[in-house]
């Protein structure tokens, strides 16, 4: 059975840090106008491509430091939010609309 198996296909994830899930806080709670520009130009590029968002990296950079503040799980809520965005909606309007 040759070629029988499944191509293998890279799988590129977006990891956030704490700096960037605040950006992203800020932008979802706060508006366009409470971020830098060139934030709002990455977070279009990662929408736009339909790129995968991967919070882990934000969880474990704060869970080893001890973190358990309301504003880590907001920012936890925030990601989630983001990863659940309609992309249809983001597609034809250029805003985020989470399906949560």
């Amino acid at each position: 059975m040759k070629n029988s198996r499944a191509q293998i296909r890279q799988d590129y994830s977006i990891s956030f840090d704490v700096n960037t899930a605040t950006y992203i806080h800020d932008y979802m709670t706060l508006g366009k106008d409470k971020v830098p520009k060139e934030f709002l130009k990455t977070l279009s590029f990662i929408l736009d491509k339909n790129l995968n968002i991967d919070p882990m990296f934000y969880i474990l950079e704060n869970v080893s430091k001890g973190e358990d503040s309301q504003r880590f799980h907001e920012n936890l809520i925030i990601l989630k939010k983001l990863m659940a965005c309609d992309m249809e909606y983001y597609k034809n309007t250029k805003e985020i609309k989470s399906i949560l």
